[in-house]
């Protein structure tokens, strides 16, 4: 079997792990963001289904809403930023108790909807009990009309409005019943916690009563979580230090590596920069840099690498084939094969795969 059909299958497996590692995190975002729509218009759906009146059937939907973000911002921000092992406790803590409010949530809607759908048959029965009521309610309007203008038929009028109030409050009746035979669709996880804990632990709790108690609960995410945002993330702020990136000549990152390099044509390279109040062994506001040499053995395995390789190289893949993750390391190897000739740089200042006149022995 020739060099080339060995060294083809590896380059397609090379561009197919480089190129749709991008891919991969893109699906991984999609994911989250999807996952994250569904999750908030849970907690919308419940804090609609909760309100009771005008101002909370506006203001619920869109708090609860806003605790899945801050749970999220929680889980994603405070708890990789934060020094303070007491925020952290905190964030934490206060991460739990809205993740189990959203999971609440999504329980609620969930058993909701199962209710509306076995409750339809009700509801069609009560639709129709509530349009008799509204015409029985103008009748009675219209007996008593017819009452109080006749002179000479009053125990006749009289007897149609007993007869129409009587229908009334019987189709009132019906409605009650099928109000209490049906209750509203948020109370659907209430009632069947309720049986849960009563039948598996004995505990006997009114539906009404616990749910009472899970909307203190919202209430009080709703009035903390501000203040509790609002504190930790002024902390992290007022001790986050600045940090920032400038461009140094490889004669200048040469004596910050302290190492001695020939080739000073290769491009400028990134080194963080930080101001005195950037932690440090001394706090003196200088950054101490360790030495770093050039990996022989990790060259060797990028020039084998790339015996097999044409056009545009990047530093990701010189990374992943040396085996080296710091990034002054990967810089020294690339400078090491531009100078033996297994790259070159182009105008624009990527990389392109060459094969030096006379092999380097390392």
């Amino acid at each position: 079997m020739s060099a080339a059909t060995i060294r083809k299958p590896e380059a397609i497996a090379n561009w197919l792990f480089y190129y749709l590692s991008s891919w991969r995190s893109l699906v991984g975002l999609l994911a989250i963001a999807v996952l994250t729509a569904i999750s908030v218009t849970f907690n919308y759906q419940l804090g609609k289904m909760m309100g009771s009146d005008q101002i909370t059937r506006e203001l619920f939907p869109v708090g609860f809403a806003t605790l899945d973000l801050a749970a999220l911002f929680l889980a994603s921000w405070i708890t990789r930023k934060s020094d303070s092992l007491i925020r952290k406790i905190i964030a934490w803590f206060w991460f739990f108790y809205l993740l189990s409010l959203s999971v609440w949530a999504a329980m609620s809607f969930t058993l909701a909807s199962d209710a509306r759908l076995a409750q339809s048959g009700y509801e069609m029965m009560k639709d129709a009990k509530i349009r008799a009521l509204e015409q029985a309610e103008e009748q009675v309007i219209m007996a008593q009309e017819n009452y109080a203008e006749t002179s000479r038929y009053k125990k006749l009028r009289m007897a149609e409005l007993r007869e129409a109030q009587s229908i009334r409050d019987a189709l009132i009746g019906d409605v009650q019943r099928l109000n209490n035979a049906t209750p509203h669709v948020s109370m659907a996880i209430y009632y069947r916690v309720s049986a849960l804990l009563h039948n598996h632990w004995g505990i006997d709790i009114d539906p009404k009563d616990l749910s009472s108690v899970v909307r203190m609960l919202w209430s009080l995410a709703l009035t903390l979580s501000p203040f509790i945002l609002t504190g930790l993330l002024a902390f992290e702020i007022g001790s986050t230090p600045t940090t920032g990136w400038k461009k140094v000549s490889p004669r200048e990152n040469d004596n910050l590596n302290g190492n001695k390099r020939t080739n000073l044509n290769s491009s400028p390279e990134m080194v963080p920069i930080r101001d005195g109040n950037s932690e440090s062994p001394r706090n003196t506001g200088k950054v101490e840099e360790k030495p770093v040499a050039l990996d022989r053995e990790a060259l060797a395995k990028v020039r084998e690498w790339l015996r097999g390789e044409e056009g545009r190289v990047t530093r990701e893949q010189i990374k992943y084939r040396s085996g080296r993750k710091v990034y002054a390391h990967v810089s020294l190897i690339i400078e090491a094969l531009l100078n033996e000739g297994w790259l070159v740089r182009m105008s624009n200042g990527q990389l392109k795969a060459s094969k030096p006149r006379l092999r380097a022995v390392s």
